[in-house]
């Protein structure tokens, strides 16, 4: 599964990257606007570049920065059509994004056979990534049994010589979401039926399902599960023999502790991370290993030791990069405040797409809480036009329609 972390966050380096780009869009009208916000008239700023609507791509690439891919409500069957087109071709920088948002869409909208064409149309990681995002999608439309015949649908099928590692992401997958909407007993059954796993693989379903246990407060269930994948992980990483490998491994056993509870644990194994791999090879998964480790972190409210990690970190952008993206998690999960403290701990204050993003949670935020004109004040401090874009969007989705 370690494929689909890293290209989901070279996804959203990314589309970072293209949201700090282009000129800055700002209607004439937006100042009436702003004085007076009204839900149509902000979403109008919010899909407007230099006096023209944004359209296709332009559109999608901005709720892509609105977190699309977790609310896909927010995309109109225009959207999802051009995400079809654009997942066709490998040159778009946000391809994986698009294929996505293509699923998703399709799925949502009951149209099965579509998303299964276009799966089928997919080749190298690309497919299995859409493959995984299928099995996801149909499993929360409550359609395991299509989720799981996926292999024999597929048109083309897939490579029968990696017909069993397809399988395997079906079920590690469908597992996974199963347990996420609280389908535990089924999710568990389906675990136990697995023969051609690995014990990273698991560890990762089980991981899910102590995760699912902790939501329903079932403290003994979730350290039952989170042991049995700490236990695996590192009969995984007894077994490996692949140099560089046994960092994702790591950081997965070290994010298993942060979920458990176990802070000091947590903080003594990252510094004996950093000092005996402490090398190129180690620099290069860092940010991603880190990211994985303090995510649990805040969801277990550990914020204190959250923060100390982040403001360990070395060199000065990367510290400031998982401060900001603290604070983007403490907005979006209802802790505004917090975030506020959390920016201002940032040692350069320059505007960096995580600030921005985090910015824009933090707009979002405000306006949920009813302080719309409070919200646009933030927004006025974003000045990367598709996360300014993303940010005004979600602005209005907090307003009254």
């Amino acid at each position: 599964m370690t494929v689909f972390r890293h290209r989901f966050w070279l996804t959203a380096l990314a589309s970072l990257a293209c949201a700090m780009s282009g000129a800055l869009p700002v209607h004439a009208d937006w100042a009436t606007c702003r004085s007076k916000p009204t839900r149509a008239c902000v979403l109008e700023e919010a899909f407007s570049s230099n006096g023209r609507p944004l359209a296709g791509k332009e559109r999608l690439d901005v709720l892509i920065q609105a977190s699309v891919l977790l609310h896909i409500e927010y995309a109109t069957a225009a959207d999802i059509a051009e995400a079809q087109q654009l997942s066709q071709s490998a040159q778009n920088a946000n391809v994986t994004s698009y294929a996505l948002i293509a699923i998703k869409g399709l799925v949502a909208a009951n149209q099965k056979q579509q998303a299964l064409d276009l799966v089928g149309s997919f080749g190298g990681s690309t497919q299995l990534i859409g493959i995984a995002e299928l099995a996801r999608s149909l499993v929360k439309a409550d359609d395991l049994d299509t989720a799981l015949a996926l292999d024999d649908r597929l048109q083309p099928p897939p490579d029968p010589k990696n017909i069993y590692g397809t399988r395997s992401v079906i079920a590690i997958e469908a597992v996974k979401e199963l347990a996420d909407v609280g389908k535990i007993e089924k999710a568990r059954a389906l675990m136990m039926e697995q023969r051609f796993i690995t014990e990273s693989q698991l560890a990762d379903m089980q991981v899910a399902l102590g995760r699912a246990y902790a939501k329903r407060s079932d403290a003994k269930s979730a350290k039952e599960f989170y042991d049995q994948a700490e236990k695996n992980l590192r009969t995984a990483l007894d077994k490996l023999r692949v140099r560089g490998g046994e960092i994702p491994l790591r950081f997965s056993i070290i994010k298993v502790m942060a979920l458990r509870g176990d802070g000091e644990p947590v903080k003594q194994a990252l510094q004996q991370m950093q000092a005996e791999t402490a090398d190129a090879q180690f620099e290069l998964q860092r940010l991603v290993g880190y990211t994985q480790v303090i995510v649990p972190l805040l969801e277990t409210k550990q914020f204190l030791l959250a923060l100390d990690i982040a403001k360990s970190l070395t060199p000065v952008t990367d510290k400031d990069m998982m401060l900001a993206s603290i604070a983007s998690w403490q907005a979006t999960n209802g802790w505004p405040d917090d975030a506020r403290t959390t920016l201002s701990l940032l040692t350069d204050p320059a505007e960096t797409p995580p600030q921005q993003t985090a910015l824009r949670s933090l707009a979002a935020a405000t306006a949920r809480a009813g302080d719309v004109a409070g919200a646009l004040q933030i927004v006025g401090q974003i000045h990367a036009p598709k996360i300014r874009a993303a940010a005004l969007f979600l602005v209005a989705q907090a307003m009254p329609k």
